[in-house]
């Protein structure tokens, strides 16, 4: 039924009887380094965008060059953006 789910995750149904809150969450070792992850980008030490190796090797060769290895946080790291949205925020946000 959830072909292609990661290893070490599960996915259940949460919420309780009348509360109209009866979402899918997600649970495990994916989420869990996924937010390890989210978590030391966000204390502005490292580049804005960390990634595993497992996510890396899922990458075209041309995207793998926009990442580099941290050996202090043992994961991947990149600081890029969409040029366009970056413009647009610019002129409509600041």
């Amino acid at each position: 039924m959830f072909e292609g789910l990661p290893r070490g995750s599960l996915l259940i149904k949460a919420g309780y009887s009348g509360s109209s809150i009866n979402d899918v969450v997600w649970m495990g070792d994916v989420v869990n380094e996924a937010s390890n992850l989210c978590n030391r980008a966000n204390k502005g030490l490292n580049k804005c965008i960390l990634v595993d190796g497992d996510v890396r090797c899922n990458l075209t060769d041309d995207d793998k060059k926009l990442l580099s290895y941290n050996y202090n946080e043992q994961c991947y790291e990149g600081n890029f953006v969409n040029s366009a949205m970056e413009e647009w925020y610019k002129q409509n946000c600041k």
